[in-house]
């Protein structure tokens, strides 16, 4: 990698705390009469110096992203989500919501629609839901930021990301494999953006 930067907050300063070395992309399928050997890539994970973010240090596949099937434990948590977000007074009672979802699948769309907001088309939204799909941005900051932008004034924009702890400590959820970046910051932030 020739100029290496933290896909959040663009520092070049970090170290690679995890090295699982050549690995085949996570979404290559190939064909059953398929020879093989699978293509490999170097799958190390990174930490950024400045921010903190736990990164892929690389990422030389263009994955096409599957959509997936929501796992029931991904649903069940995020009807618990929104209805905590709600009891916390974060949900408006009318008004619209844009979601950025993951390329995995799943959304929380529905279950906001049932409770009054209707979905935006581009432009601000009141609510700004991103579910795991910030991670997948090779430029963070950019994705972000384009994320605040959209929040209406007053609006919220709701953040849900994976630890990488559970990557590292294969105690959690979340996995590291080539194509599906882990990513997570050091602190979680459960609070009204005001624009």
């Amino acid at each position: 990698m020739d100029e290496l930067a933290c896909r959040a907050c663009g520092g070049p300063a970090g170290h690679i705390v995890l090295d699982l070395g050549r690995q085949p992309a996570c979404d290559f399928f190939p064909r059953p009469d398929d020879p093989g050997p699978d293509p490999v890539y170097p799958l190390q994970m990174w930490l950024c110096s400045s921010c903190g973010l736990a990164q892929l240090l690389s990422d030389p596949t263009v994955p096409e992203e599957p959509r997936g099937t929501e796992p029931a434990a991904l649903v069940a948590q995020a009807a618990d989500a929104v209805a905590r977000v709600a009891a916390a007074g974060y949900l408006p009672e009318h008004g619209t919501v844009a979601e950025y979802g993951s390329p995995h699948g799943g959304s929380w769309l529905g279950m906001l629609t049932d409770r009054g907001l209707a979905p935006a088309d581009d432009g601000p939204a009141d609510l700004i839901l991103d579910c795991f799909g910030l991670m997948h941005a090779a430029d963070q900051r950019h994705a972000l930021a384009e994320r605040v932008e959209r929040v209406a004034p007053g609006g919220v924009l709701l953040l849900q990301y994976r630890p990488a702890g559970g990557a590292a400590t294969g105690r959690g959820p979340a996995r590291a494999r080539r194509g599906d970046p882990v990513a997570a910051g050091r602190r979680r932030a459960d609070r009204r953006v005001r624009p």
